[in-house]
């Protein structure tokens, strides 16, 4: 990955949260709205960068912090990889 333009933790968790907005929008179960703004809360309190933990450790280092499971991992690695999300 080329992290010379990799995304702060609080560009991450803003992500996070509008994902969240959007899918209580669409009237989502209430326990992903909470993962998806747990999430956030975690990257934003991260005291490391989460794109470095994307790329050095991947997926696995990514699951690692509290409340992110092997999806929002997933998303994550996703859009520190190519800055979006699918």
């Amino acid at each position: 990955m080329d992290l010379r333009y990799a995304p702060s933790n609080d560009d991450i968790a803003s992500v996070l949260e509008r994902v969240a907005d959007l899918l209580e929008a669409q009237d989502a179960e209430s326990f992903r709205l909470r993962a998806y703004r747990t999430a956030a809360d975690t990257v934003r309190h991260e005291p490391r960068l989460v794109a470095e933990i994307a790329d050095k450790e991947g997926l696995k280092g990514l699951e690692e912090l509290p409340g992110i499971g092997k999806s929002l991992a997933s998303t994550i690695r996703e859009y520190v990889a190519t800055g979006r999300l699918a």
